[in-house]
């Protein structure tokens, strides 16, 4: 199942999110041809400080949608400890460090 999806016609590229609770911190993108897999980009974790420091969050990737430009999309991200975060992600970079 997905929990959430966009696409860029001017990349040709498909990312998504899985709406699969330990696979949510993940997005894989896709080849707009023939829906081929391109690899999975691992989400940053979420930092929260307190008066001990930083903690870090595991990142639930939410929502996602790409810019008016299509080279860049955005990331809605829940902390586990319940704060929200916008991460926003280049499709050059994304394509680059993709894990297969």
């Amino acid at each position: 199942y997905i929990q959430t999806l966009d696409h860029s016609s001017k990349e040709g590229k498909i990312v998504l999110i899985p709406s699969n609770s330990q696979m949510d911190n993940h997005i894989e993108i896709y080849n707009d041809s023939f829906f081929t897999y391109v690899g999975t980009l691992m989400l940053p974790p979420f930092p929260n400080s307190n008066q001990n420091g930083y903690r870090f969050f595991r990142s639930h990737g939410k929502y996602l949608f790409f810019d008016a430009s299509e080279e860049h999309f955005h990331v809605i991200v829940q902390g586990s400890d319940q704060k929200y975060a916008i991460i926003t992600i280049p499709m050059s970079l994304a394509v680059e460090y993709v894990s297969n």
